[in-house]
């Protein structure tokens, strides 16, 4: 997901004393913190009460977005993205985030709209052209996905996932001299990626 945080352990308590009420970044930086410790309880209610002040925060209706979706409630997951979307209609994030909640309802062509929206208003969000890419890969639109990763190549010179992307659709069309192209550009950047590894030596 965009913008959410990989969490190392299980739940912990989150130390010290509580922000003022209206201290808005206090309780939002406690509520990230949280999530990052695994404690989603904690986190939800920190961002809820970011939101009793500030009803209509873009970024912690983003955030409290990933969470629903995080715990597997796919619907208040959609609502709050649209609520982020409303409040701050270029926020890419956003749209990249409720794309992959359209993907988990099996939406696919509105998350492929959602996903072209996210790249519009930031061309370089990787997530969104990952993700665009491997939707119209999944429906059969072979050309389109190409152009997609291409187009992010691109943008993304020294990305590895979306070369590595590129250099699997790339290989499954037998195009393995642009293939080996991509994926060469993939191991400059992560030489460890498995991978790309893996496909460099099935297509040589």
């Amino acid at each position: 997901m965009s913008d959410s945080t990989k969490k190392p352990g299980g739940p912990r308590a989150v130390s010290g004393g509580d922000p003022g009420a209206d201290d808005v970044a206090a309780w939002f930086a406690r509520a990230r913190v949280a999530h990052c410790q695994g404690n989603l309880l904690e986190a939800q209610s920190c961002g809820e009460r970011v939101l009793r002040s500030r009803p209509n925060h873009p970024e912690v209706l983003n955030f409290l977005g990933i969470l629903q979706q995080e715990r597997g409630q796919s619907t208040q997951a959609e609502q709050l993205f649209r609520r982020a979307i409303r409040a701050a209609p270029g926020h890419a994030s956003a749209y990249t985030n409720l794309g992959n909640v359209l993907i988990a309802q099996q939406r696919h062509e509105e998350a492929i709209a959602t996903y072209r929206q996210a790249i519009i208003f930031k061309p370089d969000e990787v997530e969104a052209c990952a993700n665009l890419g491997a939707s119209l890969k999944m429906l059969g639109r072979l050309p389109e996905a190409l152009e997609v990763y291409r187009s992010a190549g691109e943008r993304l010179p020294g990305n590895p996932e979306i070369h590595y992307r590129l250099g699997v659709l790339l290989a499954e069309l037998e195009r393995t001299e642009e293939a080996r192209a991509a994926l060469r550009v993939t191991l400059q950047a992560d030489g460890t990626h498995r991978g790309a590894l893996m496909l460099m030596g099935t297509v040589l």
